[in-house]
């Protein structure tokens, strides 16, 4: 069989020159970095990237979508990693356009989108603006630095929702509902990819100064039924991650992995909750790595990229083998995929749906072919291909959504040709730009999603690996990238004006919160402003809780975080803030922020809980265990998740006319007594208010228990 790697696929169109990325073998010197972050949150209006819903108009916002940029300097070569929270990336030529003059090419800037399915469709001219200001701010902030890599497994994040596609891999072929991840030869752990990485950046004095995070998993907590603008998982992991770490200026990056065929795992009772929970699973591993990248942090990081664009032309990837020169989807994408299915993935029976073996075609297989994707310029035809080296990882940038196992053969096939001093390969998904899915031939065949969503026929994914082949053969021998078929273009520079920030209606308080909030409850108000949600400020907060100390007021969580949701329906707006669990008691107000106006509530009180709900006991070895949970949510409106229990504190219950105290216990996930305090046959009360949790939150009327069992 040939050979065939990309050069033969490209058609040469010019040398491809990099400023500050030298074609040579890297030489580490001290690292420089500088971090930044923007707001690109639009307008309310318009429906989501991802969902194909056009009668969900978006009507507020729960999280902000920001870019946030790193930029890592050794001397010799300089990057930028801008990671966005749009579906995919947009606009890359007007970005780079805007940042050319400090060096950066479509080369050495690494766009990446999380893949929330909350983002907007496009971007306007303030918001490409808004991107490449990030870069600038992150190249002007640039400060000796060390880095290092970490990784941690995060499990009960992902599942498979193709899980008999990905079992072709190993030689099944089920119907649509018929496969388990169990039935994988090497246990159902390896239908997904569980690995969390982090690069980890100080400033050389070593205060944190940035991570950039990657995980793989759909973000589509949000459902078809979202409407409102949201940065989905990524927002919440980023969030917990800065406030475990703790440092005044920190920038995450999220970028998103192999997760053409992963959905989040859905066990929490509404969206926000579910991105909450996942967000504290995975800041939880981020942060183990974090800390465990601390250990070697290394002020010599090597920086090196190789970069090039490919064409899908209908040539052939490997002997007899052959891409498609047209963009096409399957009919599986007309039904769209098991977390994001449309009005026809049910009735049609979509899923799985694909022409009889024997009619099969040597280019699109067993795909049965829906609509042409090229009039809508939804994929890149030309599609941009990137390793970046950074220290000893090598980054495989897919324009696309890999498949888990499509990635794996990415990695197995670079293998041989890894630069020296790199050990370890891995694939980042949705980078500079979109091409669709890329699944493996086997994936490909039975016509799931993601195989309908594979656009250049059964060895689309082919290309693409043999490109990374190329590109990293080449990074190793310290020669230049393979020819791009097409030169990259710049885009415009026109800054455009933010349409958000000041509707120029003066606003009116319309209720305020209650007088008492206890802790696990809703602040919650209404204003009426302009239309369209205009009235919220671009990098600032619209809504700040704030609370009394002494004769000021100190600022306790904004809309920048992740317990607010406001929305707006012809110019009244209304917000709602999640109360936390071990929220500061006191006088509070919330103020509303615009450019024409600035609103401040009647004050209120936050207070601890009354609404911890003692359970029962049970007898564990030699103890008596009781146990308790928290305010059960409200399904439909609470923010965030919490826990089922309450933790720490102690318990006072009544037996046998004594009263005595029972401790939280961590490890038994309950409040501890001797199992001798309950006699036999003897029953106890927990009198109103027995139960004090670790932040002073209360059980509520007396509560009467038998012998424990």
């Amino acid at each position: 069989m040939r050979r065939l790697l990309i050069s033969a696929a490209l058609v040469v169109a010019g040398g491809l020159t990099v400023p500050l990325a030298s074609a040579d073998s890297p030489s580490p010197g001290a690292l420089r970095a500088g971090a930044a972050q923007v707001d690109i949150t639009p307008r309310l209006g318009g429906t989501t990237l991802g969902y194909v819903r056009p009668d969900m108009a978006v009507d507020g916002v729960h999280t902000r979508l920001t870019g946030r940029a790193l930029v890592l300097q050794d001397g010799d070569s300089k990057v930028a990693l801008l990671a966005t929270d749009l579906a995919f990336p947009l606009s890359k030529d007007d970005v780079i356009a805007r940042v050319a003059d400090l060096g950066y090419t479509h080369a050495n800037v690494l766009y990446t989108g999380t893949h929330t399915h909350s983002g907007p469709e496009d971007l306007a001219d303030w918001q490409v603006e808004q991107l490449a200001q990030a870069i600038r701010r992150a190249d002007r902030a640039l400060t000796p630095a060390k880095a290092a890599w970490g990784s941690a497994v995060v499990r009960g994040v992902a599942r498979n929702r193709s899980v008999e596609a990905h079992l072709a891999n190993h030689g099944m072929d089920l119907a649509y509902g018929q496969g388990y991840a169990e039935l994988h030869p090497d246990g159902a752990e390896r239908t997904v990819d569980d690995t969390l990485r982090v690069l980890r950046v100080d400033t050389l004095n070593g205060t944190p100064l940035s991570a950039w995070v990657e995980f793989p998993v759909h973000l589509t907590a949000s459902t078809p039924y979202n409407t409102l603008w949201d940065s989905e998982i990524a927002g919440p992991t980023l969030e917990h991650l800065a406030s475990r770490i703790a440092a005044p200026g920190f920038v995450g990056l999220y970028s998103n992995g192999a997760s053409g065929d992963l959905q989040p795992t859905f066990d929490a009772w509404n969206p926000q909750a579910l991105m909450d929970l996942h967000g504290r699973r995975l800041s939880a591993g981020a942060y183990d790595a974090w800390r465990a990248a601390g250990r070697s942090l290394d002020e010599d990081l090597a920086v090196d990229v190789r970069w090039t664009k490919a064409c899908y032309c209908g040539q052939e990837v490997e002997e007899g083998r052959s891409v498609a020169a047209e963009p096409v989807w399957g009919l599986p994408f007309v039904g769209g995929s098991e977390d994001g299915a449309s009005i026809f993935h049910e009735p049609l029976a979509t899923e799985g749906r694909r022409l009889p073996a024997e009619l099969a075609d040597p280019v699109h297989g067993r795909k049965i072919r829906a609509a042409w994707s090229r009039p809508l310029g939804v994929h890149d035809v030309v599609p941009e291909l990137q390793v970046l080296r950074l220290g000893d990882r090598l980054m495989l940038n897919a324009p696309g959504e890999p498949s888990v196992e499509m990635a794996r053969r990415f990695v197995e096939a670079v293998q041989p040709v890894l630069p020296v001093g790199v050990t370890e390969a891995f694939v980042v998904g949705l980078a500079n730009g979109y091409m669709a899915y890329l699944v493996t031939p086997e994936e490909y065949e039975q016509q799931h999603y993601e195989g309908g969503h594979t656009v250049y026929g059964i060895w689309t994914s082919l290309l693409a690996r043999n490109g990374f082949v190329e590109l990293s053969s080449s990074m190793r021998a310290g020669t230049p990238a393979p020819a791009p078929y097409s030169p990259a273009e710049l885009g415009g520079t026109s800054p455009g004006s933010p349409d958000v920030g000041d509707g120029g209606v003066e606003g009116a308080l319309v209720t305020s919160p209650a007088a008492v909030v206890p802790r696990h409850g809703l602040v919650e108000l209404s204003w009426t402003g302009a239309a369209g949600g205009v009235d919220r400020p671009v990098d600032t907060p619209f809504l700040v809780l704030e609370r009394q100390v002494g004769s000021s007021w100190q600022p306790v969580a904004s809309d920048l975080g992740v317990r607010w949701v406001w929305e707006e329906a012809d110019g009244t707006y209304s917000a709602r803030y999640d109360v936390p669990a071990d929220a500061p008691l006191g006088t509070h107000r919330v103020r509303v922020l615009s450019g024409s106006y600035a609103l401040t509530t009647s004050v209120f009180s936050i207070t601890p809980s009354s609404g911890l709900r003692v359970l029962g006991a049970e007898v564990v070895g030699r103890n008596v265990v009781f146990r308790a949970q928290n305010p059960p949510p409200d399904a439909s409106r609470s923010v965030t998740w919490r826990p089922v229990a309450p933790s720490g504190g102690t318990l006072r219950f009544v037996t046998g006319g004594r009263t005595l105290t029972a401790s939280y216990s961590p490890s038994l996930g309950g409040w501890v007594a001797p199992a001798g305090a309950l006699r036999a046959g003897s029953s106890a009360a927990v009198p109103a208010g027995g139960l004090v949790d670790g932040a002073g939150n209360r059980s509520g009327a007396l509560v009467k228990i038998g012998r424990a069992h």
